[in-house]
């Protein structure tokens, strides 16, 4: 109840409506593209940062530096190592790959996925006497090279070089 010359603030509500916003905002920014999901890890630093925010403005300024401490050391840690383990482990890649008009060329590409044991999931044609390929598999950032050296091939371009 409000008396003449106060005003009643209610945290909880304030918090509450921060959490619509932001969940609006990391909902924007969360877009699937053929089957992939992007932007789940800028969504949630957009959460992290709206709750450092609220702690800090609560008072909790030290919760408030050490939840900013930890973000910087994981991102700097972790995030070369996640690249390093995905790379030698397993991962996808799309290509689109361009080729003489020889027969035959497109076999070979496909010979080549299979010795490397790396999976075919999409195979689509290119306007430009191309296909566009995307594999997946253990070494398979290895894979425009090793494309790019079967005979015939005339170029080799990466379409997914943003990760997150």
């Amino acid at each position: 109840m409000l008396t003449a010359g106060t005003v009643e603030v209610d945290p909880s509500r304030v918090a509450a409506q921060i959490v619509s916003g932001i969940g609006f905002l990391g909902a924007g920014l969360i877009i699937t593209r053929q089957g992939a999901v992007h932007g789940l890890t800028t969504a949630a630093a957009i959460w992290e940062c709206a709750a450092i925010g609220m702690a800090a403005a609560a008072g909790l300024v030290k919760l408030a530096i050490i939840v900013t401490i930890l973000h910087f050391v994981i991102i700097l840690a972790f995030n070369p190592l996640s690249r390093h383990l995905t790379g030698r482990l397993a991962g996808s890649v799309r290509l689109r790959v361009t080729y003489d008009s020889a027969s035959g060329v497109l076999s070979r590409i496909l010979a080549a996925c299979d010795k490397h044991q790396w999976s075919l999931s999409v195979l689509g044609s290119a306007p430009d006497r191309g296909v566009l390929l995307t594999l997946g598999g253990s070494g398979i950032r290895n894979a425009p090279n090793t494309i790019a050296c079967v005979a015939g091939v005339t170029g080799v371009r990466r379409l997914d070089d943003s990760r997150d």
